[in-house]
């Protein structure tokens, strides 16, 4: 069986990285490269890893990049042809969990990349991600904060997805490194779905497979604000959406944003204001998504850019792209 490297991106992970590291260090694969690329934390990340994990490949970081930056630099650290990246705090139960994922894709050479099923750490039974979904100019997890009672059994089956979470996934480093790797202008999140749907475009499958359990304490270590988060999120949405898909189809998501998320309030706070009322003000959602519009306007030479690149290894038109949503969609509602 091939051999893989485990890429942990970490920052301020103290509290949970070492639940993660004992749990890999379980495995009954051990034929693995451990690196933890840590981003500049600021608790005592560095010095546990150092100290109770000296198997690890560690990596220190001298100023926060961001897990899309650090991830590819930790990945040009190894060699092997499998790559399997975590969130820090995460962990398996399974000690089977990676002899099972890299035989899966020995066995499957036009999988591209292995999403998994991630539940939430504190409530097993709560599932975040059975792979990544489109709605409209959203992308979420499938079954996101969903009980596994409540899928119909939806949840156990494996299928193609839009994209993987990468909370845990396997991917190969051939196709990593023909695509170009993790996009830093995202920093995060959906810096993961990017590359997902590159991996489409370059005619490789992204496979949810059910077996294959990753246990998450969600957004414990990141160390950023909600609304920060939100913002990064709205916006990336957007980015997804310009770097990847038909021309047509984002001016016409773009019109979407303009008039449900940002004129509608507009215009409804105003005429609440003409009534005499009492209006609140602007929900936080109108300002995010004017700065996301913003900031694809500045960056849109780096789009071009990127849309132009695909052509070196695109063998997959971009409308492609909304036939896997809806296939996927369809499966999971029949």
């Amino acid at each position: 069986m091939n051999s893989c490297d485990i890429i942990i991106p970490t920052y301020n992970g103290v509290s949970h990285l070492p639940r993660l590291l004992s749990s890999i260090r379980k495995q009954t694969l051990q034929k693995y490269s451990c690196y933890v690329i840590d981003d500049n934390s600021q608790d005592d990340t560095v010095d546990v890893v150092r100290r109770d994990f000296p198997w690890v490949h560690l990596i220190e970081q001298q100023k926060n990049m961001g897990p899309s930056h650090n991830r590819n630099v930790a990945i040009q650290k190894g060699t092997s042809p499998y790559v399997v990246i975590f969130d820090d705090d995460t962990y398996l139960e399974d000690d089977t969990w990676l002899e099972n994922a890299l035989a899966y894709m020995d066995k499957n050479e036009g999988v591209g990349q292995l999403a998994t099923m991630i539940v939430n750490g504190f409530q097993p039974n709560i599932i975040l991600d059975c792979g990544i979904v489109k709605n409209q100019y959203i992308f979420g997890g499938l079954f996101h904060n969903v009980h596994q009672g409540d899928t119909g059994g939806e949840h156990r089956k494996g299928r193609v997805v839009l994209g993987a979470c990468s909370a845990g996934t396997v991917l190969r480093r051939k196709l990593f490194e023909m695509v170009g790797g993790f996009d830093p202008r995202y920093y995060y999140p959906a810096e993961d779905l990017d590359l997902s749907l590159r991996f489409h475009l370059a005619g490789f499958r992204v496979w949810y497979e059910p077996s294959l359990k990753v246990f998450h304490y969600e957004s414990q270590a990141m160390g950023k604000s909600l609304s920060r988060k939100m913002y990064l999120y709205r916006r990336n949405c957007l980015l997804v959406l310009a770097d990847n898909y038909p021309a047509t189809h984002v001016l016409y998501m773009l019109m979407a944003v303009i008039g449900r998320e940002i004129v509608k309030p507009t215009l409804l706070l105003a005429f609440q204001k003409l009534k005499g009322g009492n209006p609140s003000s602007l929900p936080e959602s109108v300002r995010d998504y004017s700065r996301a519009l913003v900031f694809l306007v500045k960056n849109s030479p780096g789009i071009i850019r990127k849309r132009i690149a695909s052509r070196q290894y695109r063998c997959q038109s971009r409308r492609y792209l909304l036939h896997v949503n809806s296939e996927l969609l369809k499966d999971v509602s029949s």
